[in-house]
Protein backbone atom coordinates (compact mmCIF):
# COMPACT_ATOMS: atom_id res chain seq x y z
CA UNK A 1 0.00 0.00 0.00
CA UNK A 2 2.62 2.45 0.99
CA UNK A 3 4.56 1.52 -2.41
CA UNK A 4 1.38 2.24 -4.30
CA UNK A 5 0.88 5.57 -2.26
CA UNK A 6 4.56 6.78 -2.76
CA UNK A 7 3.83 5.96 -6.78
CA UNK A 8 0.73 8.32 -6.57
CA UNK A 9 3.37 11.18 -5.05
CA UNK A 10 3.73 14.31 -6.98
CA UNK A 11 5.85 17.25 -6.22
CA UNK A 12 4.74 20.11 -4.78
CA UNK A 13 6.03 23.73 -6.33
CA UNK A 14 8.09 25.63 -4.06
CA UNK A 15 10.29 22.93 -2.62
CA UNK A 16 8.43 22.14 0.63
CA UNK A 17 9.46 19.08 2.26
CA UNK A 18 7.53 17.72 5.34
CA UNK A 19 5.98 14.54 6.63
CA UNK A 20 2.20 14.25 6.84
CA UNK A 21 0.05 11.11 8.20
CA UNK A 22 -2.72 10.52 6.33
CA UNK A 23 -5.81 8.59 7.66
CA UNK A 24 -8.07 6.43 5.88
CA UNK A 25 -10.45 3.29 5.76
CA UNK A 26 -9.93 0.52 3.41
CA UNK A 27 -13.41 -1.39 2.58
CA UNK A 28 -13.76 -4.96 1.91
CA UNK A 29 -13.58 -4.15 -1.84
CA UNK A 30 -10.61 -2.24 -1.47
CA UNK A 31 -11.83 1.20 -1.59
CA UNK A 32 -10.57 4.31 0.10
CA UNK A 33 -12.73 6.68 2.42
CA UNK A 34 -12.80 9.45 4.86
CA UNK A 35 -9.21 10.20 4.05
CA UNK A 36 -8.22 12.97 5.97
CA UNK A 37 -5.12 14.38 7.59
CA UNK A 38 -3.83 12.95 10.99
CA UNK A 39 -0.91 14.92 11.53
CA UNK A 40 -0.04 18.02 9.56
CA UNK A 41 2.92 19.30 8.15
CA UNK A 42 2.22 22.27 8.67
CA UNK A 43 2.25 22.99 4.99
CA UNK A 44 -0.91 23.44 3.48
CA UNK A 45 0.66 22.18 0.23
CA UNK A 46 2.05 19.64 1.38
CA UNK A 47 -1.49 18.35 3.72
CA UNK A 48 -3.50 18.63 -0.13
CA UNK A 49 -0.58 16.60 -1.90
CA UNK A 50 -0.90 14.21 0.68
CA UNK A 51 -4.81 13.84 0.74
CA UNK A 52 -4.60 13.44 -3.28
CA UNK A 53 -1.74 10.91 -3.44
CA UNK A 54 -4.02 8.43 -1.29
CA UNK A 55 -6.56 9.20 -4.09
CA UNK A 56 -4.61 8.63 -6.72
CA UNK A 57 -3.12 5.26 -5.11
CA UNK A 58 -6.96 4.11 -4.36
CA UNK A 59 -8.48 1.34 -5.02
CA UNK A 60 -6.37 -0.45 -3.03
CA UNK A 61 -5.93 -4.32 -2.74
CA UNK A 62 -9.49 -6.11 -1.64
CA UNK A 63 -9.33 -7.33 2.19
CA UNK A 64 -9.31 -11.25 2.08
CA UNK A 65 -12.50 -12.95 2.98
CA UNK A 66 -10.59 -14.93 5.86
CA UNK A 67 -9.42 -11.11 7.55
CA UNK A 68 -13.05 -11.69 9.62
CA UNK A 69 -13.06 -7.66 9.06
CA UNK A 70 -15.44 -5.66 6.55
CA UNK A 71 -12.87 -2.58 6.70
CA UNK A 72 -9.59 -1.82 7.79
CA UNK A 73 -8.50 1.41 9.61
CA UNK A 74 -4.90 3.18 8.52
CA UNK A 75 -2.40 6.07 10.01
CA UNK A 76 0.35 6.02 6.91
CA UNK A 77 3.27 8.87 6.90
CA UNK A 78 4.09 10.42 3.77
CA UNK A 79 7.55 12.14 3.30
CA UNK A 80 8.07 14.65 0.67
CA UNK A 81 11.76 15.36 0.71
Amino acid sequence: MRIKINRSKRLVSGGDRGSVVVSFTISASGAASGIRIARSSGVAALDKAAVDSVQRAAPFAKIPEGAGKSSWAFNVPIVFN
